[in-house]
């Protein structure tokens, strides 16, 4: 089951998605695979202990040709396991903010703007990591329970 919620605001785009066994996530350039063994964020191979990455895009406002692209390998600590900082050449001449966040319970979060509000992208990115916790932490619990059942029919 795929579940997906959009919200707008201002000039942004924001998703918020869980992904089903396929595990990977792929958004323009952007590429976020998982296996059991193996974290793909985007450019970097994570360690094996890895329970989150992020991959950031961002030109700055007074060089819209030069993008940063940060790929980042979280433990379930939010301790950074490994980070790789690229700049990119961009033709497009437009803004660009983008976001990528994916668990490896498989919740993911996108958010992109091309009219970008520092308050405002800080203030729904606080708002996903929230959700992204709960929602994680429901589904644990859904998956204990599931567990259980299945336990005590074929004990």
């Amino acid at each position: 089951m795929l579940a997906m919620k959009f919200l707008v605001v201002l000039m942004s785009m924001a998703c918020s998605m869980v992904l089903v066994q396929g595990r990977l996530l792929v958004v323009g350039d952007v590429s976020i695979k998982m296996t059991k063994d193996h974290f793909r964020c985007d450019h970097l191979a994570c360690p094996k202990s890895t329970h989150r990455c992020v991959v950031v895009k961002e030109n700055q406002p007074n060089d819209l040709s030069n993008v940063l692209r940060s790929n980042i390998c979280y433990s379930r600590s939010h301790k950074v396991l490994k980070k790789s900082l690229t700049y990119e050449t961009s033709k497009d001449n437009k803004e660009i903010r983008q976001l990528f966040e994916v668990s490896r319970d498989g919740h993911a979060n996108v958010l992109s703007s091309t009219d970008f509000d520092e308050m405002e992208f800080s203030k729904k990115y606080s708002q996903f990591q929230k959700g992204l916790s709960k929602n994680a932490d429901k589904l644990n619990r859904n998956l204990e329970k599931v567990e259980h059942k299945l336990e005590h029919i074929f004990a």
